[in-house]
């Protein structure tokens, strides 16, 4: 794999190893990886903590309103560049993401097509609107067959952070998740990536195995 896409012009190659697997991680330090970032992971029992979350939702919800925000989904929202809008907020929030590469802008074009993934539905993609601005998204990807329903992304405008916008938005996809039947859900993020750790934290998810990132010169 390395001498192939060494070939292709890539100087870099990462691996990744659960933070319980020694062994594919003792392998690839052997193979001249080094260790990178650490990510956390989470879950969250939405049984156990219906009542606390839904209680935090209404919470959210009306400080929401006093700020002049409204949330809806991108399902209900008939403004035809409202993909394009999620596009460029998208961008803005992952350029400020904890990274040790640097970040690539992703194409408008490769979004529209993750809209319309199997696992993506636009009445569960949760917006922030204020007046023309989308500010905020949230959603959860919900396998069609097999699997945990987790965290797909989960932004916010740089200029409104601070206002509660990401914990709204993230207690609409639950809100939501419960009323689908859904049992538990799992998150990820950086293990610097300390405001959506705190959020998390404070919502009641809890720490499960987390994952290695590595990488390699070649």
């Amino acid at each position: 794999m390395e001498a192939e896409v060494r070939a292709e012009g890539a100087v870099i190659v990462r691996g990744t190893a659960n933070e319980d697997d020694q062994l594919r991680a003792g392998v690839l330090r052997s193979l001249g990886y080094r260790e990178d970032r650490k990510a956390r992971r989470w879950e969250l029992d939405l049984v156990e903590g219906k009542t606390r979350i839904l209680a935090m939702t209404e919470a959210c919800r009306a400080k929401m309103r006093a700020q002049g925000v409204s949330m809806l989904t991108l399902a209900d929202d008939d403004d035809p560049d409202a993909v394009r809008k999620i596009w460029r907020l998208s961008v803005e929030a992952e350029r400020d993401e904890p990274k040790t590469l640097g970040n690539v802008d992703e194409d408008l074009q490769d979004y529209v097509e993750w809209f319309d993934a199997p696992e993506m539905r636009r009445d569960r993609v949760w917006l922030a609107r204020e007046g023309d601005d989308i500010i905020g998204i949230s959603a959860l990807e919900y396998p069609p067959v097999r699997g945990f329903v987790g965290t797909a992304w989960t932004a916010t405008a740089r200029s409104v952070r601070g206002r509660g916008i990401a914990r709204a938005l993230k207690c609409e996809t639950l809100a939501q998740a419960i009323a689908l039947g859904v049992d538990r859900v799992r998150t990820g993020n950086d293990a610097q990536n300390d405001p959506i750790l705190h959020i998390n934290a404070s919502m009641g998810y809890r720490p499960i195995t987390g994952r290695t990132d590595f990488l390699k010169e070649v």
